[in-house]
């Protein structure tokens, strides 16, 4: 493999397991109903560098190397989600 070395294999593992890590924590947080807006935020980040990862693959994600298709859909998903939480908290507050 031309211009692949052991360091920069090291470095896309090490992405992969962070990605891995990020999303696990998250999904925790948000089975057990916490710090759902800090989640949201952060995997919406998460997902925009994955929507840039994967940007020239094109629009499909069964192309090869996957296209950015899913992780567009998963941002709009958590922003609509942190929309909801936001909306629920902020009619806590109207009750009081």
């Amino acid at each position: 493999m031309l211009g692949v070395t052991n360091e920069t294999k090291f470095t896309k593992a090490r992405h992969y397991c962070l990605a891995f890590c990020i999303e696990l924590v998250a999904g925790i947080l948000l089975i057990t109903n916490r710090l759902i807006m800090l989640i949201c935020i952060t995997l919406v980040i998460e997902m925009l560098v994955a929507t840039s990862v994967h940007w020239s693959n094109g629009w499909l994600f069964a192309a090869s190397g996957g296209g950015w298709e899913f992780p567009a859909l998963l941002i709009v998903c958590t922003i609509v989600l942190a929309l909801q939480v936001k909306n629920k908290l902020s009619r806590k507050v109207l009750k009081k």
